[in-house]
């Protein structure tokens, strides 16, 4: 069995290592690209009242920033184990709460008082904090891009031809609907389908489901540890 893994290339590297210890082949082929370029200020005037970050990549933006002493001096919400944990690592000890995926962030934010919250995000991001909680403060502070691959590489391309590839692992809708899109222009539309895709959510696996995707599975908690699971023994 190959295992297909499109995260960018340090995550990749990471699953890639856990997977060929169990025995697996792993092909990677990351799809977008990372680019870590946050703003000279982070904090201006009066604090914010709590800083969220939603993904790991956010926290490593921030590393050795010249604000970071003042953000982990501040509470903090965090989307992902991933992420609370790469938060400790550079310094915040206040973790206001960890949601497993944003949809129950911003539902716990809403039973907040009204307050004022520092979002560290991506430029593309899954939702925007300043339209799902519209009675809060919202500053948003672009930190990093994921910048999409033009083309799947040569190695994916002849392995999706050949049938090689049993299953592919989508972490992201943004990276299930890349992995379609360079299938497409690759001319291997209905050879992308054929894999298993195990999808970390069912936001993830929407693309998949509306080109009718043959088998299509979903973590039962999105984390990656759920999602490996999935794989057959």
């Amino acid at each position: 069995m190959v295992i297909l893994v499109t995260r960018p290339e340090r995550p990749a590297r990471r699953t890639k290592e856990r997977l060929e210890a169990a025995g697996y082949e792993v092909l990677v082929d990351p799809l977008l690209t990372l680019d870590f370029h946050p703003p000279e200020r982070l904090l201006s005037g009066a604090p914010p009242d709590a800083v969220v970050i939603t993904s790991s990549n956010g926290v490593r933006a921030i590393a050795g920033h010249s604000d970071l002493a003042r953000l982990t001096a501040l509470p903090l919400w965090t989307v992902g184990m991933r992420t609370t944990q790469a938060a400790r690592e550079i310094g915040f000890s206040d973790i206001a709460g960890e949601a497993l995926d944003l949809k129950t962030l911003t539902a716990r934010l809403m039973a907040r008082p009204r307050s004022r919250f520092l979002y560290i995000a991506a430029t593309v991001r899954s939702g925007d904090l300043s339209e799902l909680l519209p009675q809060h403060e919202i500053e948003t502070a672009i930190v990093y891009t994921a910048d999409p691959a033009t083309a799947l590489g040569a190695e994916t391309v002849v392995a999706l031809r050949d049938g090689r590839i049993e299953t592919v692992l989508h972490y992201s809708r943004r990276l299930t609907e890349t992995y379609l899109a360079l299938s497409d222009i690759a001319g291997l539309p209905k050879q992308a389908l054929i894999p298993r895709h195990l999808c970390l959510s069912e936001n993830v696996a929407a693309p998949l489901r509306a080109r009718a995707a043959a088998t299509i599975l979903i973590a039962g908690e999105p984390r990656e540890d759920a999602l490996l699971k999935l794989l057959p023994a």
